[in-house]
């Protein structure tokens, strides 16, 4: 017959495995890491060991910091298999660990356009509410680069293009400055802040509200594309730019005097990057 000290000591160390395997879940769901941390250890383990499978907590898979894929890069083998998940407000681990493929298939042509009849309505509009509900000036993103992410709140694609700003304005400060616009769909699902946050988050809002409602995204929505998506030619066309898609993420790139306009929808870090990259260099001249 087993002792009362076994007894108690096999006791202990299933509640040590439930408040792991609890902490685990909590954590994994908050953030994603930089590209730099992302790829590091993962190209010289890659062809020794198996990609790991998510854990599973009340049905819901959730990963590990090692679990996910570099920027743009695939770790899942059956990641095509998975493609439909994607966009899944459970099944976020599929845009973390398929963010090649997942990028890929929801990638469409974006646009770029001019300002022409008020370069300065992203800083006229006076103050922006923030995601903690403070209040900031728009007029403090003036001659910068600006960079608005809308994000819908799904949980990876959030995720992921969360940490994807956090790395850019590394790189393009203090040129540079990044905005999201989360998109709440009501899954319960909301972006957890960095402690030394870079990114400027604003307040969680509806579709309709941003579509319709919000002051900036009506500004960027109603520029007309000169090239890309939504431009016409001959037949009397009107020239505009296809709807705001609220199910993936849309990125404008505003360039430092608010005049140039780039939209991308679902871009790959590298891609956005290289984009960011033309209009900081843009500052060097005279417009």
């Amino acid at each position: 017959m087993p002792s009362r000290s076994n007894s108690k000591a096999k006791a202990s160390s299933s509640v040590l495995q439930i408040i792991l395997l609890i902490v685990v879940s909590c954590y994994c769901t908050s953030q994603h890491v930089e590209e730099n941390n992302h790829g590091k250890n993962k190209n010289n383990n890659d062809d020794d060991k198996e990609n790991p499978s998510p854990i599973i907590v009340n049905g819901i898979p959730v990963l590990d910091k090692s679990q996910f894929a570099p920027f743009d890069k695939d770790i899942l083998p059956n990641c095509r298999d998975l493609l439909e998940h994607c966009q899944s407000h459970v099944y976020g681990h599929v845009y973390l660990q398929c963010p090649g493929l997942c990028t890929k298939l929801l990638m469409e042509e974006g646009m770029i356009g001019t300002a022409d009849d008020n370069p300065d309505a992203l800083y006229d509009v006076g103050t922006l509410r923030t995601y903690q509900g403070n209040r900031i000036d728009s007029d403090r993103f003036e001659g910068y680069v600006l960079v608005l992410a809308v994000v819908p709140l799904l949980p990876g694609m959030a995720v992921y293009y969360y940490e994807m700003m956090e790395y850019l304005h590394g790189v393009f400060t203090p040129k540079a400055e990044f905005v999201i616009q989360p998109i709440d769909h009501y899954h319960g699902i909301h972006i957890k802040e960095k402690v030394n946050r870079k990114v400027v988050i604003l307040e969680e809002k509806s579709a309709i509200t941003v579509v319709e409602n919000d002051p900036w995204m009506k500004h960027l929505t109603s520029i007309k594309p000169r090239s890309g998506l939504g431009t016409k030619e001959g037949d009397g066309v009107t020239v505009e730019q296809r709807p705001l898609q609220t199910d993936r993420v849309t990125i404008y790139i505003v360039s430092a005097d608010g005049y140039y306009v780039e939209q991308l929808i679902v871009p790959t870090m590298s891609s956005l990057k290289q984009k960011i990259r033309v209009y900081t260099k843009t500052m060097d001249y005279e417009l």
